[in-house]
């Protein structure tokens, strides 16, 4: 078990690949003119609503649930043209873990 009661790392494998577009970009302070935003890359829903272009949309909800050690894996959507290296839909996975300072060793 992890700090707090938490698993060491729990697992998140199922949550909407609809979010918003705050969570895909503001909560991870992408710029407003960041090429990433661009609407020919993504797939906008409406000017909100986006399906998901990484799966670090959810970190910032996942934190602020308590959570400092997670998983997340889940279907990302970007408007790639299809060859060998590239699919609009592909699957991804990242690990999250949040240190206190007093878990970070000084360095000399």
């Amino acid at each position: 078990m992890g700090r707090g009661g938490n698993p060491l790392f729990s697992v998140h494998d199922n949550l909407s690949p609809v979010v918003s577009v705050e969570q895909n970009f503001d909560s991870l302070l992408i710029p407003p003119t960041h090429p990433s935003r661009k609407k020919g890359d993504n797939y906008y829903l409406n000017r909100s609503r986006m399906l998901r272009a990484h799966t670090s949309a959810h970190q910032r909800e996942l934190v602020l649930s308590g959570l400092d050690a997670f998983l997340l894996a889940g279907d990302v959507y970007r408007r790639d043209e299809i060859d060998s290296s590239h699919y609009p839909v592909f699957h991804q996975m990242e690990g999250v873990r949040l240190y206190s300072n007093h878990e970070v060793p000084e360095h000399t």
